[in-house]
């Protein structure tokens, strides 16, 4: 089989891997949105939640299920978490959250500020596996980082609210049950990608495919060499003279 066919078939598995992964994290059957209110939140004697991007809010609510609501700040996809400029409103929502979660490694910066301002228990998803500022921050599309993100989710209302922690647990129990499917599922592909070559112009599904244990074949950036003395610009003489 040639490398092009390789390459096709590999971003083929890819991609259906990716598409069961979003249908699994937007799979809640009340889809967080940015749709709550303190005052709803606080008579209802639920916890207030605040997630930064759309692909942690699903994973929060499934986690908490009625004892939680939960807002997304950010619900467009076409909008560059990293770029966007939160308003007042946005800001005043994590300042009464009991619970925070933002992605972390640099990509959602201005909700991590937001949130550090606050008395909420900040969950930064990154960071439950280790990755930092630098690093691929698309971190939702990692097994581990979902798993330990969750685990941190459930402590941090096990912490809110005590008198639920058996249901948090077993929401827990029940949301594994489901991610263990969806590595399970990646797990028997990874049979077919392993050592795939795939290259990509965005890194967005770099954690899915080292997952896959596919193989980065992205050519990398060929930095321009500094000019030759022959090619630099002779610089003209101030005192010379035209006779």
């Amino acid at each position: 089989m040639s490398i092009m066919s390789n390459a096709k078939r590999a971003l083929a598995i890819a991609a259906a891997a990716a598409t069961l992964f979003s249908m699994a994290a937007c799979g809640s059957s009340n889809a967080a949105g940015n749709k709550s209110d303190s005052s709803s939140a606080a008579s209802s004697g639920k916890i207030e939640v605040v997630a930064s991007i759309n692909q942690w809010g699903p994973v929060a609510e499934d986690l908490g299920g009625s004892n939680v609501e939960v807002t997304n700040i950010m619900t467009k996809t076409n909008v560059e978490a990293h770029d966007y400029e939160p308003t007042s409103q946005d800001v005043a929502k994590f300042g009464t959250a009991k619970v925070a979660v933002v992605n972390g490694a640099d990509y959602d910066p201005w909700a991590t500020k937001a949130a550090q301002s606050t008395k909420a228990t900040l969950v930064t998803a990154a960071e439950t596996a280790g990755i930092k500022e630098g690093d691929n921050p698309h971190v939702w599309f990692s097994a581990k980082v979902r798993s330990n993100a969750a685990d941190a989710i459930t402590a941090a209302y096990q912490k809110a609210d005590p008198s639920h922690k058996d249901d948090y647990a077993k929401l827990n129990k029940e949301w594994h049950a489901k991610e263990d499917q969806l590595e399970s599922k990646i797990k028997e592909t990874s049979a077919k990608t392993e050592n795939l070559p795939y290259a990509a112009t965005e890194s967005v599904a770099w954690y899915l495919a080292d997952d896959l244990k596919m193989t980065d074949a992205t050519p990398k950036a060929t930095p321009r060499p500094p000019p030759t003395r022959a090619s630099r610009p002779r610089p003209t003489s101030r005192t010379s003279r035209t006779p």
